[in-house]
């Protein structure tokens, strides 16, 4: 059995259902349950606090791929993350470079037009785009949002690793044009699977190394339309593109999913491995209906 233990929030309830729908023998589980546990063949957590739950049940340690809780408290804090790039030189000899943001220490003045992201936040839905002093704009958010320049983007690429004691084994690059914007898991539309560039992969694992990062991650990179590279971010989880789809096989899934189950049981998952450009259809998700059982379990509600 896989068993999918999920972070109870819809957005993970998601993405768990969809996972579940590629698999015969899968259970969605939001609450510890010995019998669940002691039953699955592999345990996939679904969303960080999923991630950090599982820490406490080492004895399960060989069912499942998790990294420790401060590395996700670096990863996952966008500030966090910035500064542990800076403070570590991840970027050095790399064209990629970080986006200027400011902060309390920022002390000039001038008129902008700025992105503002809460620092832990997840998904784009709650970013603003604010025009004003960047003063002004410091006093309000800072420091628990993280304050950028808003760039002229080209595209963005989501790249997406599995990752085992700090080695990346498998990466899918998800390019979206234009920048995410708040319709993103609102709307259909497509996306662009690419070849992951060696110039994301020297950085990224740089990162993963420098922390011995063990599970799925996805790195998001900005190409603005003067042709200048950055990072944006990290997220330690598995990621929105997972709902992409090319002729109903989710290249997320049959790829990294299924790469993620070899690695525990070592056979018997078909992991496709996406080489070239792929159209991908990025669909509509419903907010699922559902209630967690006395057992933990997960009942959708159709």
């Amino acid at each position: 059995m896989i068993l999918l233990f999920v972070e109870d929030t819809i957005f993970f309830v998601q993405i768990a259902e969809n996972i579940s729908k590629y698999y015969r023998n899968c259970e969605i589980l939001a609450e510890y349950n010995q019998d669940y546990f002691d039953r699955a063949t592999i345990i996939i957590p679904v969303g960080i606090n999923a991630q950090k739950k599982l820490m406490h049940y080492t004895r399960y340690r060989n069912k499942f791929l998790i990294s420790d809780s401060l590395i996700y408290d670096i990863l996952d804090d966008k500030i966090n993350f910035y500064d542990f790039i800076d403070t570590n030189n991840m970027l050095i000899d790399s064209p990629i470079k970080l986006i200027r943001t400011y902060d309390d220490y920022y002390k000039k003045d001038f008129e902008g037009q700025f992105i503002v992201k809460h620092r832990r936040g997840a998904g784009s839905a709650k970013n603003k785009i604010i025009t004003g002093s960047i003063q002004n704009i410091i006093r309000k958010y800072s420091p628990d949002c993280q304050i950028q320049d808003l760039l002229k983007v080209k595209y963005i690429d989501c790249v997406s690793c599995l990752c085992k004691n700090g080695d990346i084994l498998r990466s899918l690059n998800f390019r979206v044009h234009d920048f995410i914007s708040r319709d993103l898991y609102k709307t259909d539309h497509k996306l662009f699977l690419k070849r992951t560039k060696s110039m994301y992969m020297e950085v990224m694992s740089k990162i993963v190394k420098r922390l011995k990062y063990n599970g799925l991650i996805e790195f998001e990179f900005l190409v603005d339309k003067n042709k200048n590279i950055y990072i944006i971010e990290a997220n330690p989880r598995i990621s929105g593109t997972i709902f992409t789809y090319i002729e109903k096989n989710s290249p997320y899934v049959n790829d990294l999913i299924n790469s993620y189950c070899n690695l525990i049981v070592k056979h018997g998952f078909d992991a496709t491995n996406y080489e070239g450009t792929y159209e991908l259809n990025y669909y509509k998700k419903k907010s699922p209906k559902y209630k967690i059982c006395d057992c933990g379990l997960v009942k959708i509600i159709k």
